[in-house]
């Protein structure tokens, strides 16, 4: 190999993020050149969790000034999770109850995003063997969360025989989930994940034992103490977007109240979260 060859290689090897595997970060197998990355992975619940999984809300959005190429992001755990007042979900929902679209577009940037959080075993890791055989945190969005249910509640279509219903979180009767994600215009695409067929696993008493006891206490995820106060979440919101931040002014096709959006789960009812 020539010194230009072992020139490229290094280039190569720095322009190429690095993978860190961090046992106590949710579990993402890592993409190829291709932009798709690959796992089989079982879903785990173990006796110390109440639950097989659980959901929190939060915010993520890249506040930009008019012109600038970056901006500063807000990334926080929405107090929603917890039946909590939010001042960015208020916010929102004043932004989006003015009926004029750029305000409705504002709102949208900074709405609540949910996720859930489970114990999974990865059982194959082409990219990264070494992950196979470990417990870790995984988190996944509404489209994998879809999956799940459909699992444990297929759909009944009238002149079908009804699908059989499994437990995804049993290690004798449920299945292994084979994890796709694939990059499409630019984003992740989970549409190809897929239950396997109910298989059972780990048959061996203490190997099962084993498997189990790593897996991560839930509860502490949605903990009140890990999240910020009211206050502390309102100073921040108004030091990333302007206190007194002004909108463009709306053209006069843009008065008009917008369409509903099914999609769009800012607008809380903080009255329904009182005692």
């Amino acid at each position: 190999m020539s010194r230009l060859q072992k020139l490229q290689q290094l280039v190569e090897k720095e322009q190429t993020p690095q993978y860190i595997n961090n046992n106590d970060r949710p579990y993402t197998p890592e993409k190829g050149k291709d932009g798709n990355a690959y796992a089989l992975v079982r879903f785990l619940w173990d006796d110390n969790n109440d639950v097989p999984y659980v959901t929190k809300y939060q915010h993520s959005w890249e506040e930009k000034k008019p012109g600038a190429e970056k901006g500063r992001w807000f990334i926080e755990d929405c107090p929603s999770t917890l039946k909590e007042k939010c001042p960015v979900c208020e916010a929102n929902s004043e932004e989006y109850e003015k009926g004029i679209e750029n305000y409705r577009r504002v709102a949208q940037k900074r709405k609540r995003s949910q996720n859930w959080y489970a114990n999974i075993l990865i059982l194959k890791d082409p990219k990264h063997p070494e992950n196979e055989g470990t417990v870790q945190l995984f988190r996944f969005g509404k489209k994998i969360k879809e999956k799940i249910d459909e699992a444990i509640k297929p759909q009944v279509i009238e002149g079908m025989d009804p699908p059989e219903a499994f437990d995804p979180f049993d290690l004798d009767t449920g299945a292994n989930f084979h994890l796709l994600y694939k990059t499409i215009e630019g984003q992740n695409n989970v549409d190809g994940c897929k239950f396997d067929k109910i298989s059972s696993i780990l048959e061996d008493r203490k190997e099962r034992e084993e498997v189990l006891s790593k897996c991560k206490p839930l509860a502490k995820l949605v903990d009140k103490s890990n999240f910020k106060s009211y206050d502390e979440l309102k100073k921040k919101f108004e030091e990333i977007t302007g206190k007194n931040k002004v909108v463009p002014k709306p053209t006069p096709q843009q008065i008009e109240s917008p369409e509903e959006d099914d999609d769009l789960d800012f607008d809380i009812d903080f009255e329904d979260f009182k005692d």
